[in-house]
């Protein structure tokens, strides 16, 4: 059983790096729990396991804002230059798209803005 971990301010440089930003990860699916709530699903390698592909949720937690792509673009989504994650006064700013800003991220075609995220690794 996979346990849920929370993302911090503090950890997120280290997350994004182990996972190379998700840079050429696949978006496997999105599962809107209630309005406030949803998980995005990514298969994506793994440099603390040599590079080997895993399963990975973000599960997004008192969502503030958020614009997502129709289910069935998910698998046409180019990550190939990875995602963006972002501190912003106390909420966390998630794009599909490269991004250093939360201007930015908020002008892109996929984001969400959130309290919290928790993230759940799992093998494929």
């Amino acid at each position: 059983m996979s346990i849920a971990k929370p993302l911090s301010k503090n950890s997120l440089a280290e997350f994004l790096d182990r996972f190379e930003n998700f840079k050429d990860s696949e978006l496997i699916s999105i599962n809107v729990s209630n309005p406030l709530e949803l998980t995005l699903s990514f298969k994506l390698q793994d440099k603390l396991r040599d590079f080997d592909w895993i399963a990975l949720d973000l599960t997004f937690f008192g969502i503030k804002d958020a614009i997502l792509p129709d289910d069935k673009r998910i698998k046409a989504i180019d990550l190939s230059e990875g995602v963006s994650i972002l501190e912003h006064n106390g909420h966390f700013a998630f794009s599909l798209s490269e991004c250093d800003s939360i201007e930015c991220i908020q002008n892109t075609h996929s984001y969400i803005i959130s309290k919290s995220i928790k993230t759940t690794e799992k093998s494929l």
